[in-house]
């Protein structure tokens, strides 16, 4: 059985894919047998961390949402093991500022990792969820030992090496995406990746399938989404009989959790008080996080008007926006130090840049997502409730054991 482990980025040191042969070398086998014994966190632990992943999801996607692009959605999730992945490498103010975007130390963040990854791939029912991670190394470099026994220890990743600016890596790297995605995103990357000083990819897949607790009718006419006060869109909708469901009612806005058959994960869906935009919502998710609109429900009987959509976003670049919450110094070749990956770079190693591809499908019978991150290292009761969501509103699939965000978007326009 294929190591999901953990999450998120990975290591690249070989591989060769269908048609065409890549000249990906064999994976490192230099590995010495005693390595750190990672343990998942528990208990307090793990609910200490919650804070601190709450508020990098929640900052992360209000900066995206201001950007303004329609239709934005993204996984906090694999973003944040995709960095965690990254921090390993890293030394004095650099290791320090991912400590203040992520939380927590270098240490206890790779068991609460750990922890979160393992308790997320425990998915029953309907529901499958895979965290798979792969890092790629620039042909001619040296892994440093420590940091490739934590990628394997604590994240479980595979690690292979490869010409990274090749068609060939291109491909392979592409090819592992798609593999780990479902093929729900084909190609990560469209071109080959450029420039003489790139050092690694470290690359993380987050797949999940899940099916409705109670699943939805599909409406037999298409109905009016309602852009603004004065434009509209045909919409596929559906209905969703009265059911005891968690229904939100907090600071005017209004909401709803469609849980999956698994018992422990929903899709939340908000809408913003009447006057407000959806995006100004977004960025009171820094104030009222999600866990607090969670907090606020109260089971109801409710009727539910949700569009069909399916959103694919990206490739979205988040350098701007981490650089913007205090990770510039990990971005700039003259701060940024990470000693701890690798040993021969030519110049120093910093994050050449952090991109994102997601792809969401919302349907009757339940919700398919996928994202896949790469992280560039460089060198050098009474009558139901009704609740149409037939305007812009922000959804997320989250955790609700945990109450933490796996995928958070917003729907403005389901043609």
């Amino acid at each position: 059985m294929r190591r999901w482990l953990i999450l998120i980025l990975a290591l690249v040191l070989t591989l060769s894919v269908g048609c065409g042969q890549s000249s990906l070398r064999p994976r490192l086998a230099d590995v010495a047998a005693e390595k750190p014994a990672y343990t998942p966190a528990q208990g307090e632990s793990l609910l200490q961390s919650r804070a601190d992943y709450e508020g990098f999801s929640m900052e992360l996607f209000a900066r995206i949402a201001a950007e303004g692009a329609q239709n934005p959605v993204i996984s906090p999730a694999s973003a944040y093991f995709a960095l965690a992945m990254a921090a390993n490498g890293a030394a004095r103010e650099t290791e320090a500022a991912f400590d203040s975007v992520l939380g927590l130390s270098t240490a206890k963040r790779n068991g609460i990792c750990l922890a979160l990854a393992q308790s997320l791939e425990q998915a029953k029912g309907g529901t499958e969820l895979s965290l798979a991670n792969s890092a790629w190394v620039n042909e001619g470099l040296t892994v440093q030992k420590p940091f490739l026994d934590t990628l394997e220890s604590a994240y479980g990743a595979d690690m292979f090496q490869a010409a990274l600016t090749s068609e060939a890596a291109m491909r392979a790297m592409n090819h592992w995406v798609k593999e780990e995605t479902k093929g729900m995103i084909h190609q990560l990357f469209a071109e080959p990746l450029e420039g003489d000083n790139l050092v690694m990819v470290l690359i993380n897949a987050l797949y999940l399938n899940a099916k409705w607790q109670y699943p939805l009718d599909v409406a037999t006419s298409a109905g009016e989404f309602h852009l603004s006060a004065t434009e509209s869109v045909q919409a596929d909708f559906m209905w969703g009989r009265a059911q005891e469901l968690t229904y939100i009612e907090k600071e005017g806005a209004q909401g709803v959790v469609l849980p999956y058959d698994d018992g422990r994960l929903g899709f939340l869906a908000l809408l913003p008080a009447e006057g407000e935009s959806v995006r100004e919502l977004a960025q009171g998710l820094r104030q009222t996080p999600l866990s607090a609109y969670l907090a606020a429900g109260e089971k109801e009987s409710v009727f539910v008007i949700l569009p069909k959509f399916s959103v694919e976003y990206g490739l979205k670049s988040f350098k701007d926006a981490l650089s913007d919450m205090g990770l510039s110094v990990a971005f700039d070749a003259a701060t940024a130090k990470f000693p701890a990956m690798v040993s021969d770079a030519a110049g120093p190693v910093y994050i050449g840049d952090v991109l994102q591809k997601v792809r969401l499908d919302v349907h009757e019978l339940g919700t398919e997502a996928a994202a896949a991150t790469a992280v560039i290292m460089d060198a050098g009761g009474a009558m139901a409730e009704v609740l149409s969501f037939d305007r812009p509103f922000l959804y997320a699939i989250v955790d609700l054991e945990t109450g933490l965000p796996l995928f958070m978007g917003i729907m403005e326009n389901p043609a």
